[in-house]
This record gives C-alpha cells, structure tokens and sequence, in this order.
C-alpha cells in the first residue's frame, strides 16, 4: 500500500501538493473530500467483511476508520511539511502508530 501511494505521489508531487494545499484552505473541499473518505471507509469494511480479515461488521468499521484516518493525517502532515520527505515516511509512521494501539491493553 505504501509503496503504491509513494508511487503516485512522486510521479505528480508538486500538482498534488498544489490540490492539497487548496482542498485544506476552504472548508467547502475540505467537506467534500470527508464524503470521499466516507466511501473509501466503507469500501475498506466490505473489503475486510468480504476477505475475512476481521471477525465481524464493527471490526470492519472500526478498522476502515482507523487506516484511513492514519492515511489522512499522514497526507495532511506530509502537506504541511511541503512534501520535503517521501510520502512513505510519514505513512509508515502513522501506521506504525496504529500498530502500536493494537500493542495496548484494554485492561490498562
């Protein structure tokens, strides 16, 4: 998935980052791009349902959340940052940090 993303984003990078710094500007794109990410949560939960990578519908949701929230302020920070680092790096970054929610314990 990384390695997927960082490829689009180096081949385009200063359009992208052009788009980015736009979309998060203006609070109307900003809402439209939360209807996007909507539909990429929902695509990820059928996807986890459909292959069985979770145990159920709320693992799903929460899961699909989760991924793409982290994708989100991945992107955003990589924004702010002027895409001076690759991509992969604060992606892999903020994946780690949910890896690292998964390492908690519920019971403290």
């Amino acid at each position: 998935l990384i390695e997927s993303l960082e490829q689009v984003y180096a081949a385009d990078r200063e359009r992208i980052l052009r788009r980015a710094r736009l979309l998060l500007s203006h609070p109307a794109l900003v809402a439209a791009a939360a209807v996007n990410q909507a539909a990429l949560r929902q695509g990820l939960a059928s996807l986890l349902r459909a292959t069985r990578s979770v145990h159920g519908a709320l693992e799903a949701e929460v899961l699909a959340r989760a991924l793409v929230a982290a994708l989100v302020a991945a992107i955003e920070h990589w924004v702010r940052e002027e895409g001076r680092l690759p991509l992969r790096q604060p992606l892999r970054r903020a994946l780690r940090c949910l890896a690292q929610l998964g390492q908690v314990s519920p019971h403290g």
